[in-house]
């Protein structure tokens, strides 16, 4: 779908619609500074979704979203993690698939890279969560990934909600 073909109306037309999905992704040990976990988002030909996401971790952490990431090849595409209809009541899905850990040559071109200082709050206790929503994507490959920018080992996650428009 074009970016010029969103609306309110679109948007609101998709909520109706219950055309709401969401992925998580979890990992207890990611290594020590530079260690990343990646997601490859893969939108459907002729389709787009609106994207939200929220990184978790317990350390000092960048989250990262990129344009046309290169995987290795097409076997490397990751292991497709299980996509959650938000919508309970119909029998539908989306247009998207997310797979992670994929074997990635070229992230792509960088959209936005978010920094978390979890690490240096007062409340260390506590996971910080970083959210950025509202990233309106049209078909093809996108790239999310946290990396760990602490000394050690950490706790992280990944967690993404969309709308197919």
């Amino acid at each position: 779908m074009p970016a010029s073909a969103f609306s309110k109306y679109s948007y609101a037309a998709a909520l109706d619609a219950g055309r709401v999905f969401s992925v998580t992704h979890e990992d207890e040990a990611v290594g020590a500074s530079p260690a990343q976990i990646e997601l490859l988002v893969r939108v459907a030909a002729g389709a787009g979704i609106l994207l939200g996401f929220a990184f978790s971790g317990d350390g000092d952490f960048y989250g990262a979203l990129y344009d046309g990431p290169t995987p290795d090849d097409p076997v490397a595409d990751g292991t497709p993690l299980t996509v959650v209809a938000r919508n309970r009541v119909d029998s539908i899905t989306s247009s998207a698939i997310v797979f992670h850990t994929p074997t990635v040559v070229a992230d792509g071109t960088k959209l936005a890279k978010f920094f978390s200082n979890a690490g240096h709050r007062y409340n260390a206790l506590d996971p910080l969560e970083l959210e950025t929503y509202g990233w309106i994507l049209a078909a093809g490959d996108y790239l999310v990934q946290w990396e760990n920018q602490g000394a050690t080992p950490t706790d992280a996650g990944i967690e993404l909600l969309w709308i197919d428009l």
